[in-house]
């Protein structure tokens, strides 16, 4: 496991832990012998933008649970196994010109906002 991604844990252990420099030696030697492959909420942002879809937080959190739970280890996770399921899930919305210009020309991912819903009165 790369050492930023077990930074990254004992960041959000952080509230739960007593002694971080001991779990971060555990979590060394717990992944001394593995690998894993992340995929992030921001891959798959990434992954509609380049499908020119804008997805909430949740829908890519729900593309992410999806690709997880068709998770063959015979054919592992690509990146065409995202987009795929981006496309075939029906999720999200179109990027505007302005928005795809935008992923294309200076790399700024666009993140669909979920409608606010209006105040009882």
């Amino acid at each position: 496991m790369p050492p930023r991604t077990i930074i990254e844990m004992l960041k959000a252990l952080k509230p739960v832990l007593k002694n971080r420099k001991k779990a971060g030696a555990i979590l060394e030697k717990y992944w001394a012998d593995k690998i894993a492959i992340i995929w992030t909420e921001a891959s798959a942002h990434r992954a509609a933008n380049e499908c020119q879809t804008a997805l909430t937080r949740n829908e890519a959190r729900r593309i992410l649970r999806q690709v997880l739970d068709s998770y063959d280890p015979q054919d592992g996770v690509a990146w065409s196994t995202v987009t795929t399921a981006i496309k075939e899930s029906g999720l999200g919305r179109n990027l505007a010109k302005n928005e795809l210009r935008r992923f294309i020309e200076k790399d700024i991912i666009t993140i669909q906002k979920v409608p606010s819903r209006p105040e009882r009165t």
